[in-house]
């Protein structure tokens, strides 16, 4: 088990044939940081997961994945978007480290602990199953174990209180990649 180096673009999951990929360094009142847009172009299949409530599709041709990595955070969000342009899903990677260059380009290095917002919009904590084993095969620190809990928590909390500023913020920086 090992803390896995990620890059904004997904470069690690997709390839250029299947998506398109811009990114910025972005700062205003509520975010500073790098933000990513994927667009899905070439998939020759919808990626499917299981969730909970039954398969859902996370990625295909025509969707976009808006991705916030904030410069001095331990977290980075993925917001699916679907081919009606609607935000279905939030996804937050708890993360050791973000690494962000001048031009808005980043790298981050995952911690195990991921926060997933369900439709209806309630965060649910994620894989502390591998956190916990992250923990006993010394992977991290009593100190980094007991960060990545509190910061999962802070997101799920700010989220169930800030959604619709949250989404707002998002739908504006989408537009961003439109000019």
């Amino acid at each position: 088990m090992e803390i896995k180096r990620k890059t904004l673009s997904r470069a690690e999951w997709y390839t250029d044939k299947q998506r398109s990929y811009e990114y910025m360094y972005h700062k205003d009142t509520y975010f500073e940081g790098a933000i990513g847009l994927i667009s899905f172009t070439g998939l020759e299949s919808p990626e499917i997961i299981r969730t909970p409530k039954g398969e859902r599709c996370i990625a295909d041709n025509g969707y976009r994945w808006l991705e916030l990595v904030p410069k001095d955070g331990n977290w980075v969000l993925t917001a699916m978007i679907n081919k009606a342009g609607e935000i279905f899903n939030c996804y937050f990677d708890i993360t050791k480290e973000n690494c962000i260059e001048e031009d808005g380009n980043a790298v981050f290095f995952d911690a195990f602990l991921d926060v997933a917002v369900s439709e209806e919009g309630v965060p649910v904590i994620l894989d502390r199953d591998e956190l916990d084993a992250a923990l006993q095969e010394g992977v991290v620190s009593d100190e980094e174990y007991k960060l990545f809990n509190q910061i999962a928590a802070k997101i799920a909390s700010c989220f169930t209180e800030n959604r619709a500023l949250i989404y707002e913020i998002l739908g504006q920086y989408e537009e961003l990649f439109r000019k």
